[in-house]
C-alpha cells in the first residue's frame, strides 16, 4: 500500500507535496516479495525505500490499460526480453537480483543476449 510519502518518518520534513508516494512503512515485504523472500533482504530494501511522483505512477498505469493498438510499446521494433516473476503482482525488474533464483534468471538473460 502507498500513502503519501510526507505522512512517513522517512520522508516528512524533506518538502514532499502531497502527490508524492511511498510504501507503508514494513508494508514492501507484502507488496514486492514472495513468500520464500529472505528476511534480511525485505528489511534492507525497506531500509532504502524511496519515493514516486503519483503522476507518474499513474501514468504508468495509464500505458498498461491502454489498447494494444494505442499502447507505447508498439513503437518497440526490436526484440525484447521481459523476465517476470510467477508471484509478481507488478514489474519490478530491481528485485530481479534479489531472488533466491536470480542465478536462473541470469542464465537465461545471458542466453537470450548470446542468441
Amino acid at each position: 500500500m502507498l500513502y503519501p510519502a510526507d505522512s512517513d518518518p522517512k520522508f516528512a520534513g524533506r518538502g514532499y507535496d502531497q502527490g508524492y508516494l511511498t510504501s507503508v512503512p514494513g508494508g514492501r515485504g507484502e507488496m514486492f516479495y514472495s513468500a520464500i523472500a529472505d528476511p534480511r533482504t525485505i528489511a534492507s530494501d525497506e531500509a532504502r525505500k524511496d519515493v514516486i511522483s503519483g503522476t507518474f505512477m499513474l501514468d504508468g498505469i495509464g500505458e498498461l490499460g491502454a489498447p494494444s493498438g494505442a499502447n507505447q510499446s508498439n513503437l518497440v521494433n526490436e526484440p525484447v526480453l521481459l523476465v517476470s516473476g510467477e508471484q509478481d503482482a507488478l514489474y519490478c525488474g530491481h528485485d530481479l537480483t534479489t531472488h533466491p533464483t536470480s542465478g536462473l534468471s541470469f542464465l537465461a538473460i545471458n542466453q537470450w543476449i548470446g542468441r
